[in-house]
């Protein structure tokens, strides 16, 4: 409700300058991300992000991009639309170290949702899959100080989806989900939910200390 998310609003979260960890499966050190110069912003910027294959997005998509544009109206919501090459160039001019992990994955359906944590962190904004019907403007209803991702209709297999998701600029939650990225990689076993999707969203939200808000799925899903 907005009441819940107002008094969200209303709980403070600065982070101070700090220095973040990436490390391998064997918890040596990878990367050091410092954060001078990359602050935390405690707002969600009116960024919608979505991801094709290619800039051709299929017809049967079109009529949920209008309905993006009708309520997220262009001028005050920037849209960006990542393919297939321009998410590798993401990783490749901001996290190389990533690289051999995104390019050795077996399925480009893994190399898709890691780039959606990596964008999040590096522009922050709104992240939505292409069949994602808004139905009004929920903007407000997303806590600004805390990414949020949309809770799962399958409690029996996941708690939490990355169909939709917000985040503040920089949020360093995301880089325990790195980090999850890289372990879960290299894990034996592991399926395309737990090496990238949501299955490794909620193991990084029972693993870091940074708050993460669950988007009540009665109210986000149909």
């Amino acid at each position: 409700s907005l009441e819940t998310i107002n008094l969200l609003k209303k709980t403070s979260r600065s982070i101070q300058p700090l220095d973040l960890i990436i490390r391998d499966k064997t918890d040596k050190e990878i990367v050091r991300l410092e954060m001078e110069g990359n602050e935390f912003q405690s707002e969600i910027p009116k960024i919608i992000h979505q991801q094709w294959k290619d800039d051709d997005v299929p017809k049967k998509f079109w009529k949920y991009r209008e309905q993006w544009f009708k309520y997220f109206p262009k001028g005050e919501y920037e849209y960006k639309l990542w393919t297939d090459t321009s998410a590798r160039e993401l990783i490749v001019e901001h996290y190389p170290w990533f690289l051999p992990t995104f390019d050795g994955y077996n399925h480009n359906i893994n190399r898709v949702d890691a780039t959606r944590y990596f964008i999040l962190y590096h522009y922050g904004g709104i992240y939505a899959d292409l069949d994602y019907e808004p139905l009004m403007n929920f903007y407000d209803y997303f806590p600004h100080n805390m990414v949020s991702v949309i809770g799962s209709p399958y409690v029996w297999n996941e708690k939490t989806q990355n169909a939709l998701m917000s985040s503040p600029q920089y949020d360093p939650f995301w880089v325990d989900t790195f980090n999850q990225l890289i372990k879960n990689a290299e894990k034996k076993g592991a399926n395309i939910l737990e090496v990238s999707g949501p299955i490794l969203i909620d193991q990084s939200m029972d693993r870091s200390r940074q708050p993460v808000y669950v988007l009540p799925c009665e109210n986000f899903q149909r």
